[in-house]
């Protein structure tokens, strides 16, 4: 996986301007300095063209993606997509941050994201009164306008969270009868799931 997730009950600190790219859905992109959004549901994105540039400020609904570049070298990058809400019909337009991509890209939301000491992108799950919160991992093709969830990752629970994540797994690569049937023998865990999705990218690659 190309991150940590990291349960906290702690409040999130303040992100640093960080190099890197904002585009947006025009197809318009800026290299600029950038602070990643806090939270999934952030809606204002703040840049600046150098260090001493004014801020400017850029309504996350226009955007499509931003990608920074920590202190150690290595490239993150969060992408403006929509999730489905749970028990509804309906969906939010959110950031998630892009775990694997392929034929099939697989994100990974908590309620918050920021950048460690050592230049790691977090995904951070903050639960209220002192309780760490959840971790969701989605999924979509080229041709899907909405992410799907295939898997929730809690210290709760654990029984049900793999068995949960088996069957929406299996559902979701049901075109790919092989890895459906590593998923059914329990090959694979909640947080196996960015080797599971390259699996099946490999499968889609082979057959294409």
């Amino acid at each position: 996986m190309l991150f940590i997730l990291l349960l906290v009950p702690a409040m999130l600190s303040a992100q640093k301007y960080l190099p890197g790219r904002v585009e947006f859905k025009n197809g318009k992109t800026i290299d600029c300095l950038l602070k990643i959004p806090s939270n999934p549901s952030d809606k204002m994105i703040e840049t600046r063209l150098s260090e001493k540039a004014k801020t400017v400020k850029y309504e996350s609904d226009k955007l499509s993606k931003v990608i920074v570049t920590s202190r150690n070298g290595a490239t993150y990058e969060l992408s403006r997509e929509n999730m489905p809400r749970l028990l509804s019909k309906k969906t939010d337009e959110v950031w998630l941050l892009v775990a694997v991509k392929g034929y099939a890209t697989l994100y990974s939301l908590g309620n918050g994201f920021k950048i460690n000491k050592k230049g790691e992108m977090i995904v951070v799950a903050q639960g209220a009164q002192h309780v760490a919160g959840d971790f969701y991992f989605l999924v979509k093709r080229p041709d899907e306008k909405v992410t799907t969830i295939i898997g929730l990752y809690t210290e709760q629970l654990t029984i049900n969270m793999h068995r949960t994540f088996r069957k929406l797994s299996a559902e979701y690569f049901k075109d790919c009868p092989e890895l459906v049937k590593r998923i059914e023998n329990k090959e694979f865990k909640v947080l196996d799931c960015g080797e599971m999705v390259m699996e099946y990218n490999k499968y889609k690659e082979e057959k294409m």
